[in-house]
Order: structure tokens, then sequence, then C-alpha cells
């Protein structure tokens, strides 16, 4: 765009300068009638264009519309020229295409006023003349190249597809697609917001993670997760989840925990040394460092009673490592595995139409931790001879994986089921021989409310 304006700008000095010229030619004709020295003669004539400049009734050619349009053509004839002139001989003579090269005679290039235009299928298109015959311009041209970088400042700094799609709507260039990646390629503001971010190195892998020969969960990674809203009663409570990994085979482990205290992970910690077998090193978080999961989950783990935690381990061989605080990276392991849990769990939860109960979430935990120690730890090969992928179920159960039974949890009666049942049996009573007195000795009630058995007076 700065060179076709700079080239208007030349064309109106041009016209200007050709208008002055006119201008003193015919004011010399006319004082060569009166006056015959010359150096009076010239003198006049300079008296008479620098009036003609200062009076307001002459007026200057100005950069227009027109004259742009106008520079354009030249600039296009210009490069043509240059790198078409054997095409534009052709043409001119109107010879066959075939002579024509190869990259040329596809595109079934013709003249129009001196310009070689791209001619295809399109004549009935309602579409712009240069739209459908745009101009030929070859890719080695430095026009080429400023079209090009004008079109990319023009689309935002799109990609090639972009480019090509706004330069076509008037012009055609030759191989513009390579020319259009080396522009971007070359691109400052490109080249800075596409860079790909550095990443750190990552340092060896710990002794826990590449200790063979050992029986699973010898070496385990735990954390908290949740909470979770269960049904009990009339009443909601909240339970979380405590997983343990293996940190070789990326077994999981399970465990529900009714409270954050220092008393429940011990207990949950028992179920699993129960379950698993006693573990030699036991990982966690540091409570501190838990900014990512819910404030009471932070404030209680804060509460946490290490002390106690590690005497309690130390009974059983155990050596408990905490991370150190604000080193959130140390437990990637886990952090990883609670993410798996959570998509299985909520994936499993959407086929529950009924709040769950105790038993409900614990059933829950057993299918998403069979699902999880089913998952393939090695790649998945495409070929059919190949063994089946290895997964943690291969180590723990000698299987590839344990079948799982969807589909909705069975829990409890609801309580309205209840409340209506006692609304019959109340009425029938009511009806009945004995009057209102058997309704006070019809229900023996335990003292938190649960219906144990009934007796009639």
């Amino acid at each position: 765009m700065r060179l076709k304006k700079i080239i208007g700008w030349l064309l109106t000095a041009k016209d200007n300068l050709k208008f002055w010229a006119n201008k003193r030619k015919q004011f010399m004709e006319e004082i060569k009638l009166v006056e015959q020295d010359d150096f009076k003669q010239k003198t006049l004539v300079d008296k008479k264009i620098k009036s003609l400049k200062q009076s307001k009734g002459i007026e200057l050619k100005v950069l227009t519309s027109g004259i742009l349009q106008k520079a354009d053509i030249l600039l296009v004839q210009y490069v043509q020229r240059q790198h078409f002139s054997d095409i534009l001989k052709s043409l001119g003579q109107n010879q066959n295409a075939t002579k024509l090269p190869r990259s040329v005679q596809k595109l079934d290039p013709f003249l129009v006023e001196g310009v070689i235009r791209v001619g295809v299928r399109l004549d009935r298109a309602d579409l712009p003349y240069d739209a459908k015959h745009p101009v030929l311009l070859p890719k080695d041209s430095c026009v080429s190249s400023l079209i090009l970088r004008d079109s990319h400042n023009i689309v935002g700094h799109m990609g090639k597809n972009a480019m090509l799609a706004d330069v076509r709507q008037r012009f055609w260039i030759i191989g513009g697609g390579t020319l259009a990646k080396q522009l971007v390629s070359k691109c400052v503001v490109c080249r800075r917001y596409r860079v790909k971010v550095k990443e750190q190195k990552m340092a060896n892998l710990p002794t826990d993670r590449l200790t063979p020969d050992e029986p699973p969960f010898t070496r385990v990674g735990v954390d908290y997760f949740g909470p979770f809203m269960i049904k009990r009663g009339r009443s909601v409570v909240k339970r979380y989840g405590v997983v343990f990994t293996c940190l070789s085979i990326r077994a999981v482990h399970l465990e529900v925990a009714c409270s954050l205290d220092t008393d429940s992970c011990i207990n949950a910690i028992r179920r699993f040394i129960a379950r698993r077998g006693c573990p030699k090193i036991l990982r966690s978080d540091n409570g501190s460092n838990l900014v990512g999961c819910k404030k009471e989950l932070q404030d209680e783990l804060l509460r946490w009673n290490q002390q106690q935690l590690h005497a309690v381990c130390l009974l059983k061989n155990i050596q408990w490592i905490f991370n150190p605080p604000s080193g959130s990276h140390h437990g990637g392991v886990w952090e990883r595995m609670i993410r798996s849990v959570r998509k299985v769990f909520y994936g499993l939860l959407q086929q529950q139409v009924i709040r769950l109960d105790d038993e409900g979430l614990q059933t829950l935990f057993c299918e998403v931790e069979s699902i999880l120690n089913g998952r393939p730890i090695t790649d998945i090969s495409s070929n059919p001879s190949d063994l089946s992928p290895l997964t943690p179920n291969h180590l723990l159960l000698l299987l590839s994986s344990a079948k799982v039974s969807s589909g909705i949890i069975s829990c409890k009666r609801q309580l309205w089921e209840k409340t209506m049942e006692t609304k019959f049996s109340i009425s029938q009573i009511y009806s009945g021989n004995g009057g209102l007195e058997n309704i006070f000795h019809y229900y023996k009630r335990d003292k938190n409310g649960f219906i144990l058995t009934k007796t009639y007076v």
C-alpha cells in the first residue's frame, strides 16, 4: 500500500509538472509577440507563473482513488514486464497456450489492457471482475512479498490460508503458499506469540518409583479428596475419599473416611493394611501445601497430629514421609490418580438417580477402584499378534480386568415410601375394633426413631 501511494504521488507530481511546463510554454509564446529581449521574456514569464500560483482559481491535482488505481496498474505492468516478458509476447501474438510454462499454462492466462490475468470458469459468477480474473504475479518479485505482508497485517497475523484468501481477491501469486509460509515464519509478532513455552527439564525418577521385585503397595502414596454428600436418615453428611496408590505399578486402593481427623485417617490406613498388606514407605502431602483443595480439607489437614500418625506407623514398621510445605510437585503421582478417580467416579455417578448412602458410596468406590486397576499401563499395539497390554490387575489378580456391573446402586427405601406405609397402616388400625388406643402401641421404636418391630395391643 505504501509503494502504491508513492507511485501515486509520483504520478501526481508528474501531472503537476506537466501542467506548469505547458503554462510556461504558453506564457512564453504570448510574451515573444511583445518583447524580443530574452532576459525580459524570462522575467515576465516568472512573474506570471508566480502570480498564477498565488491565485486561488488554479487547482492542482492531488492523490485520488483514480490515481491509486492507475499506479496499481502501472506497478503490475512493470513487474510483469520484468518476469513475464516471454508470456506477454506469446499472449500478444495469440500463440498456442501449450508454449507457455506449465505453472502458468494450467491457469489459462489472457491479456487485458496490457495486464496478464488468470482465466477461470467463473465468468457467470456474481463476483467482482478482479476476484473472477485476478492479476498474475511471480513469486520472486518484491511486490508480491509486499502484497502478502500487507495482507498478513490486514487479516490480523493469521496463517497462510487467510492470507491467500485475502490476496486472491485481486492477485494470483504463483507459489503463493510457499511465500506466505516464509513470511509468517519471519514475522516477529507471529514468532513471539506462537513460540513454544520452555519446559523445565524433569529430574530423575525417585527410588520408590523404580524399585523392582517388591509386592504391590510396598511403597505407597496417600492423599484425601472430596467431600461427597450422602444421605444418612433424614440428614445429609459429608464423606471423604482416601486414595492409596502404589508408586511402582500405579495400582489404586480407595477407602471412605467419615471425617478429616487423625483417628479417621488411622482407621483408613488400618483397613488398607488389612486388605493390601503392610507397606514399607508411606508418602503424603503436608497439610499446608493443599492449596487447590477445599478450605475445610486444608484446615483439617493442618490440625492432623503427625506425631500420632508417625507413632502408629512405627508400630507396624512403616516409614511415613511428608512432602515439604509448598512442594506440591512432590505429590504429582497421587494427584494425577485423584484426577482419574474423579473422572471415573462422576461418570458412574451420572447413572444414579437417588442420593447415595454410606453403603452405596462404598460400593461405588470399589467399582471405581476396579476400573482404574484395569487400565493399561503400557502401550497398546496395533499388531494382533502382540500380547495384551499390562494392567495393575495383572499383578494384583492375575487377570486383565475384573467385570464391573454398571447401573443404579440399590439403596434403602426412601423416606416418603415409609411415610406412606405408616399412614396406610394407621388408617387400617383406626378402622378396626381396637379404636384409637391401638395407635399408641402400634410401633415400637428405638431411640433414633427407626422402626424395629410392630406390636399390637
